[in-house]
């Protein structure tokens, strides 16, 4: 036990500094006797002194090495600490507002994008695109009345403080609103993910919603599958910035080494592998293909050549897919925790609701979480997260498409069947045995690699629920804001404020039960809801959220506390603070700063002297410096006088109290530096999520500013004068004649209108001319050197390889029907060749 304390430090107690943590003193082992170590032996030439007239006791044979380890430390760990969380508390508001900024970007890119293709087709007006270009900028600040202000204030509060409301209302909105309703929860209402406050009330709200979807469900195999608001909000939840960066650790490297092969393919699909052999025969040779073209899928898969073709790429897709299945599975203590806590629900749930569900199921509804919304979407997409540059091929989203399928498939516990039977063959485990191939072709699959890889996935899953339930410090956080400095504020646009107003309304009597008296009458309270705003007018506003007046009563916060047993906490609770009054105190506070002064300034031989007293009266008696002299003064009135106010430590161990302060000075200080090297890979992680972040923004607004170049020139109507230098020089364009009968035999024309007579045909030649467009060529007609009367027909390369990679033969031009890869053979030979 310590001594008394002074009655007067309980009352306006500063905030712990440096020395706050104090705990009992472990008495640490006593050195040997030596020469070299005078402390454990006699205490020096000088009498000891006493103790209010008294020997002070044995003294501490170890308080030498406490000196020394107090000489060591850093003295400037506060500080250091300081810097670190100041950077750390700026750079996780960046976080908070890049991530919201980049879900928002995402969506209207995406909305921008089917609407220039849209355009393209002549579906809408240009100024349709430009509005909703205009749309992504950011709006100014708004102002809403004072009265009106404080209202939504109050409201917006009691929502964010019980996530109830918010896990009701995710399980009620639709269509529209969907989208709205998910950004103002995971990026406006709890947006902050290193603030476990946040953090906890929002994982709070995924249990409820994720309880209720378990209650309503029939059987496990409809749950979280629809695109409702809960499906959104956990993927929205699984893209915040820590999720992104642990992404990019696991995933961007693969992704890029898969996507940079030019050459690979991974269709497993026996017809379009068929397809794709007739292709690079016209393609290559310019001669026509001689077998059937039209075979079923059944027929295509017992042509050796194309088992030649898909066995290779069966195990290089199989070996890619294990390859992604590893370093997710090694990398599982990376998972971010709330994802897994997310994870661990969903597991107990099932438990609780599907009892006789088996482990095997149990672990396919956690895949469908982690691998649906976590991992495939990435794996199908990385360019829209800019892990991989350039635009993907079709061959290449192909590629991954196929990974993914397997992956999920294996999340999922199900082995490829009917649906799919060209992927059968990846139930197989080895696939090169002859046995297997005979068994294969006769619809016998000898499984193997997907319940091999089940128990590997199944043991991830296992480890990623193993993480600390949440506990119920939200209670503590609720008592806690009644004295916290800081308040809770919100950017929110007008537009999402009156949507929620108008739920809000809409479903009072579902929200507002007989238990929740006060959000019906804040509810009530804010009048009928604004109609939307147009986009010009719809700004952002800030709000700081906080109760009101009648909600700072001690029994309406109790009555709270008990009815919602939310259970929380997302950062494991650290070590109880052991703060005692006296270590608070000023004086106190300055006898440690004059005593780590002190042993920094004396010479080491000075602190062998059996005890800090003993040191204290050594220094006296050795000519030093006057400053020197004065520090130890200032440090033994400063000792004395807390021993008189019994603030100093009981001696317990020790022989003197002037030891034992000197020990939980040392015991502070090494508890703080460890608390230095926990901040600083903390902020060397956040550092990293941040700039992952700070990335992706940059890469999405590059894709905003390429959009309004683009619109830029559509609507002065000269992109191509913009994009193509003036030539100096009129060079003559490229071209080569063809007559009608060449291109029958060639293969090119694969029929002709038999309205057309054919004598006409016979004298009939095409002209193939290259345009100022590399990818597009003009053709014409003659007959008997004069202009036919067809129309000039103006062919685009990409759009004709865009047909050959959606396995169509032939395009129909007036008076005939052309084979696609003979006349890009053609193309091909005739102007590419030349260019090289």
């Amino acid at each position: 036990m310590r001594g008394m304390r002074n009655p007067q430090s309980n009352l306006a107690r500063p905030p712990p500094p440096i020395f706050a943590r104090m705990s009992r003193v472990q008495r640490p082992p006593s050195p040997p006797i030596s020469e070299n170590n005078p402390s454990a032996g006699n205490a020096g030439d000088v009498a000891p002194p006493t103790v209010d007239g008294k020997p002070p006791g044995r003294p501490a044979p170890h308080i030498a090495q406490t000196l020394q380890l107090l000489r060591s430390l850093d003295p400037e760990i506060d500080a250091e600490l300081q810097r670190l969380h100041d950077e750390m508390r700026s750079m996780r508001a960046d976080i908070v507002a890049h991530s919201k900024s980049n879900f928002i970007l995402e969506r209207e890119l995406d909305s921008i994008d089917e609407k220039i293709k849209l355009l393209v087709r002549n579906r809408i007006t240009l100024q349709d695109v430009i509005s909703s270009v205009q749309m992504s900028d950011r709006k100014p600040a708004g102002l809403l009345d004072p009265k009106l202000r404080t209202a939504y204030e109050n409201v917006l509060y009691t929502l964010q403080n019980d996530p109830v409301h918010f896990a009701i209302l995710a399980r009620l909105v639709t269509g529209s609103e969907v989208q709205q309703f998910v950004q103002t929860v995971v990026f406006d209402f709890y947006g902050d993910q290193y603030d476990t406050r946040d953090e906890r009330l929002l994982l709070s709200l995924f249990g409820h919603v994720l309880r209720a979807e378990f209650a309503a469900a029939q059987d496990m195999g409809s749950l979280l599958r629809a695109n409702t608001a809960v499906t959104n909000m956990l993927s929205a939840y699984s893209r915040r910035g820590m999720g992104l960066s642990i992404l990019s650790d696991i995933l961007a490297e693969p992704l890029r080494k898969i996507t940079s092969e030019s050459t690979l393919d991974l269709e497993l699909n026996p017809l379009a592998v068929y397809k794709d052999l007739i292709v690079q025969h016209e393609t290559n040779t310019g001669q026509v293909f001689q077998g059937p073209r039209e075979l079923s899928s059944e027929e295509c898969a017992l042509l050796p050549e194309v088992v030649e073709v898909i066995e290779p790429r069966r195990r290089r897709l199989i070996a890619l897919a294990a390859d992604i299945l590893h370093r997710i599975c090694d990398n599982v203590d990376h998972v971010p925790y709330g994802m897994r806590w997310i994870s661990k629900k969903l597991r107990d749930l099932a438990v609780e609701f599907f009892p006789n569900a088996d482990r095997k199921k149990v672990g396919s509804m956690i895949g469908g979480y982690i691998y649906l919304r976590f991992f495939n979407p990435v794996i199908v997409a990385p360019d829209a997260l800019d892990f991989v540059r350039g635009k993907l091929s079709k061959k290449n989203r192909r590629n991954l498409i196929l990974i993914a399928k397997l992956l999920q498939n294996l999340s999922n516990g199900l082995e490829f069947g009917e649906k799919e039977p060209y992927m059968t063959g990846c139930n197989c485990k080895s696939l090169a045995m002859d046995r297997n191939l005979r068994l294969l072709k006769r619809g016998r699959i000898v499984s193997g690699f997907i319940r091999d890889s089940r128990e590997i996935l199944d043991n991830y899953f296992d480890r990623l629920v193993d993480v600390e339930d949440l506990s119920t410090a939200l209670a503590l956080d609720k008592w806690l804001e009644r004295t916290a400095t800081r308040s809770t504020q919100i950017q929110i646009s007008f537009n999402q404020l009156f949507t929620l107003h108008a739920l809000l309304q809409k479903h009072i009597d579902t929200l507002c039960t007989d238990k929740y008296p006060v959000l019906r009458r804040q509810i009530s309270q804010l009048g009928p809801a604004p109609k939307q705003l147009k986009s010009a007018d719809n700004h952002s506003v800030g709000l700081e959220l906080h109760p009101s007046v009648s909600e700072y009563s001690v029994d309406s916060v109790s009555s709270s506390l008990s009815r919602d047993r939310v259970p929380s906490t997302v950062v494991p609770a650290g070590d109880g603070d052991d703060t005692d009054d006296s270590e608070c105190h000023p004086l106190y506070q300055d006898a440690s700063h004059i005593l780590l002064q002190f042993v920094r300034r004396s010479p080491p031989q000075l602190l062998h002297a059996g005890s800090l007293r003993n040191c204290l009266q050594r220094a006296k008696m050795v000519p030093y410096d006057p400053d020197f002299v004065e520090l130890i003064t200032s440090l033994e009135e400063a000792l004395t006088m807390l021993q008189r106010m019994q603030l100093l430590p009981s001696s317990g161990d020790f022989g003197d109290p002037f030891d034992a302060f000197a020990a939980n000075v040392l015991e502070s200080l090494q508890h703080r530096n460890g608390q230095l090297e926990t901040g600083r890979k903390r902020h060397t992680l956040v550092a990293k999520v941040s700039s992952t972040i700070r990335n992706h923004h940059e890469y999405l607004q590059s894709r905003l500013e390429l959009y309004r170049v683009y619109l830029d020139n559509v609507r002065l109507g000269h992109a191509t004068a913009k994009c193509s230098a003036p030539s100096p020089k009129k060079e003559k364009p490229a071209r080569f004649k063809i007559s009608q009968s060449e291109l029958e035999a060639s293969g090119v024309i694969v029929a002709v209108d038999p309205d057309v007579r054919k004598a006409i045909l016979k004298k009939t030649s095409f002209t193939f001319t290259a345009t100022q467009n590399p990818n597009q060529f003009l053709v014409t007609a003659h007959y008997n050197k004069t202009r036919a009367p067809m129309s000039p027909i103006l062919f685009d390369l990409e759009e004709l390889l865009d047909m050959q990679s959606n396995n169509q033969a032939t395009v129909n031009v007036p008076n005939m029907v052309l084979n696609v890869n003979l006349l890009i053979h053609l193309l091909n030979s005739r102007f590419l060749a030349t260019r090289k």
